[in-house]
């Protein structure tokens, strides 16, 4: 069993779902939303953490050396399941306990990281074991490795699944499910019937077992993982039957042989060899369930072969091929008569820059006779894994300037600190680079790269079945360019980056890639019907405020983007209906609901953070203080109906190292409201800074001209601006000034000189016609010098 499936330039979070489902979005939300999991954050058995945000987004933070696992998702509300791809085998053959990885049923019965540090499972012989979630990792490879006997199963207790509002049938029939692997054979897997009519009514079993069912439709999958002789990348077949209308005792067959490959080539780009694949498919549930598709994913590294196969159709049906392509942070060319690329990720150290090196194949030891200055290809085998950190370092000492480790399996981990950089070969091209060395010096380029220059964010959807063809070759010329532009908050600050396919509103996820800003660099992106794409920019750490955009492309459109620009603020510019909302902040009934986004940049880019991360929103009405909501960002507030003065204040800080600029926004609106029907939104302005700004700084001591805007939430009305006021700080704000501004048509300037060093904040006061007001504070708006 040698599964590594995730690819070399990803972070070491996977999303899992769609930022888009906001939390709050109450009146004005489609009929029918995903039934909220509690939150949390959950250890699993195998290391992994597993998130589930206030915003709705399930994300994945894989366990140390797991960076490269794949993940099959499914499952909805407290059926949500997140299983990595080498626990498949196990739960299939009753060693490991299916129970452990239900996510929202976990989360729900309290065994989250924040209630609990431990795993209560029971090993061999029925004994009970209270394994400390620190050391999963290490408890979960001694279960891979076979070395841990007996099953392992979970102890604790969780709560029923909830009665289904929609009754299940009360004829139950058998359902067998058998699963063939690409070669024939019986596949070593698990399979789920998830019920289409009646919520938590679902089923699952090993590939030949029976399953007593209720009478209904099901949509049946499994995915099936086998290894591939010579290569260190497995298959991975994802199989379904969207539509079992199981109405007797049915047997039902899912072969991998009828599965197509999934593929994606950039024609125009040969090097972009690295990144994810990922086969999605949704399945429309019947009116009246609290959630609204049927969803499974899985996504695996560039390097593996992936295939997708349906077992019949449904017009409900929606397969989905995604493909995140860039260029390897470390290649190998061979050069000779006949050259060849060699695919390989650093397991330690960076190789930056290019060398041309000979590759010569080390002795057992480690060392060689012509190691001096070389890459020296050493033989991996799992059962050497122990002494591999004493090979690489015997190299080192013959003079080796990188190693490269070849394995016909997966990658090993290395836990010590290592004298050069080591690699690991991901295609069979590896092996034969060991081959020539092993007859002779054979003449190697390395190219280590900082980030890739480029990426592809490609996605091709079908309704029905999987298509014919899912083997997809595209050209530049097919998609939309974007030059992308993001700034830093500040200083260098690392980040990760989700490039998510939504397909008429509904997202389908994405894992993660690491970027440092500030960055510049080339995407691409498919075009199509109903296709936009979201990107989403964040730390591995909510308290740092998130950037999200959203849009679509032409085939052959080029555009500019920039992200990060500040000055960085409230806004209303995004879309609330992309955040399930009427509006960013409204009154329905006697309720006032806010979640205004208080990190916009100034291209008008949805700024948002965790509402954990320490702010608060207050509500007075009349001058008395009705409620405060205690996060950052957002609250809800039960008010009387007649009408009444208000006086809302939002609070945000951000206090994460590396970000320096806008570290706290304070936003304070008065308006009259009275109660309503429909939801209503409130007459609320942000003030927009646009300061022309090199590398995110100002010019110091020197007169400064910065462009204002007065945004009004869209739907609150007509009413023109009557006063603005703009004050300056240098000292965070202990002492302000009122700096000059003057209306330039449908805007402002204002005019101050900019200190010698440090930063300057920002407090401007605007009042409309209809009596509504801000006074917003912007500490830290932008840098100087």
């Amino acid at each position: 069993m040698r599964w590594k499936v995730l690819a070399a330039p990803l972070a070491a979070v996977l999303f899992l779902g769609n930022w888009s489902a906001a939390a709050g979005a109450a009146a004005g939300t489609p009929a029918r939303t995903a039934p909220r999991v509690p939150t949390g954050t959950l250890t699993l058995v195998t290391g992994d953490r597993v998130e589930v945000t206030d915003a709705g987004a399930v994300r994945l933070h894989p366990g140390p050396g797991r960076e490269r696992v794949g993940f099959v998702r499914s499952g909805n509300g407290a059926g949500l399941t997140v299983i990595p791809l080498d626990a498949q085998p196990l739960i299939a053959q009753k060693r490991v306990d299916r129970r452990l990885f239900e996510v929202g049923r976990l989360l729900e019965a309290g065994y989250g990281d924040a209630r609990t540090r431990e795993l209560p499972l029971t090993v061999a012989g029925g004994q009970k074991a209270a394994v400390p979630k620190s050391r999963a990792a290490a408890f979960w490879d001694a279960t891979l490795a076979g070395t841990r006997k007996g099953p392992v199963a979970f102890a604790g207790t969780v709560r029923p699944r909830p009665a289904p509002r929609v009754r299940a049938a009360a004829t139950e029939h058998s359902l067998k499910v058998e699963v063939l692997g690409r070669d024939g054979r019986p596949a070593d897997v698990w399979w789920q019937a998830e019920n289409l009519d009646v919520p938590y009514a679902d089923g699952y079993g090993a590939s030949g077992e029976s399953v007593r069912l209720g009478a209904g439709r099901y949509a049946v999958s499994a995915v099936v993982v086998e290894d591939r002789p010579g290569e260190p990348e497995p298959r991975v077949s994802m199989l379904m039957n969207p539509d079992l209308r199981l109405d007797g005792d049915t047997t039902l067959t899912l072969d991998a042989r009828q599965a197509e490959r999934v593929r994606f080539t950039p024609a125009d780009r040969p090097t972009a060899r690295d990144g994810v694949l990922s086969a999605i498919m949704r399945v429309k549930a019947a009116p009246g369930l609290p959630w609204e598709y049927s969803t499974r994913t899985v996504i695996v590294g560039a390097a593996s072969e992936l295939y997708a196969a349906t077992t019949g159709s449904s017009s409900g049906l929606l397969f989905g091929a995604g493909g995140v392509l860039v260029e390897p942070l470390i290649r190998l060319d061979v050069a000779g008569p006949r050259p060849f690329p060699v695919d390989a990720r650093y397991l330690a150290g960076e190789l930056p820059g290019v060398h041309r090196l000979p590759a010569v194949h080390g002795d057992d030891s480690g060392g060689g006779a012509n190691a001096e200055g070389a890459l020296v290809v050493l033989d991996a085998p799992e059962e050497d894994d122990a002494r591999l950190p004493d090979r690489v370092a015997r190299a080192a000492a013959s003079g080796a300037r990188a190693v490269l480790l070849v394995r016909d399996g997966r990658a090993p981990k290395l836990g010590a600190k290592l004298p050069v950089p080591v690699l690991f070969g991901t295609t069979s091209a590896a092996a034969r680079l060991r081959d020539l060395a092993d007859a002779g010096p054979v003449r190697v380029t390395t190219r280590g790269i900082e980030a890739s220059p480029y990426q592809y964010n490609l996605f091709h959807h079908t309704m029905g079945q999987v298509p014919d063809r899912a083997d997809y070759r595209v050209h530049d010329r097919e998609l939309g360019m974007s030059r992308a532009d993001y700034r830093a908050p500040g200083g260098p600050f690392s980040t990760v980056l989700q490039t998510t396919a939504e397909v008429d509103g509904h997202g389908f996820g994405s894992p993660t890639f690491a970027l440092r800003l500030p960055a510049t660099r080339t995407e691409y992106f498919s075009t199509g019907p109903g296709l936009r794409f979201q990107r989403v920019v964040l730390r591995d750490h909510y308290a740092a405020p998130v950037l999200v955009t959203r849009r679509a492309y032409r085939a052959g459109e080029h555009v500019n983007e920039t992200m990060y620009r500040g000055v960085l603020g409230p806004t209303f510019a995004p879309p609330a209906q992309d955040a399930g909302r009427p509006a960013w902040a409204y009154r329905k009934g006697d309720e006032l609901n806010m979640a205004v986004p208080a990190f916009g940049d100034a291209d008008g880019h949805l700024g948002v953070q965790d509402p954990e991360a320490g702010g608060d929103v207050r509500l007075y009405r009349d001058g008395e203080l009705l409620g405060s909501s205690g996060r950052s960002g957002e609250g809800a507030f039960t008010v009387p109906a007649a009408p009444g003065e208000y006086r809302m204040e939002a609070d945000a800080k951000v206090d994460v190292p590396g970000w320096e600029v806008s570290t706290a926004v304070q936003s304070a609106w008065t308006f009259r409201s009275a109660r309503t029907d429909a939801a209503v939104p409130l007459p609320l302005m942000a003030v927009r800074y646009a300061p022309a700004l090199a590398e995110g700084r100002a010019p110091a001591g020197r007169r400064f001209a910065i462009p204002v805007r007065v945004e009004r939430q869209p739907g609150s009305g007509e009413a023109r601006i009557k006063a603005l006021t703009v004050e300056a700080s240098f000292d965070d704000g202990a002492h302000w000034q009122r700096i000059r501004v003057r209306a330039v048509g449908d805007h402002w300037r204002a005019y101050l000189r900019n200190p010698e060093k440090g930063h300057v904040s920002l407090r401007a006061t605007a009042e409309g016609s209809d009596g509504a007001t801000v006074t917003q504070t912007i500490l830290r708006a932008y840098l100087v010098g």
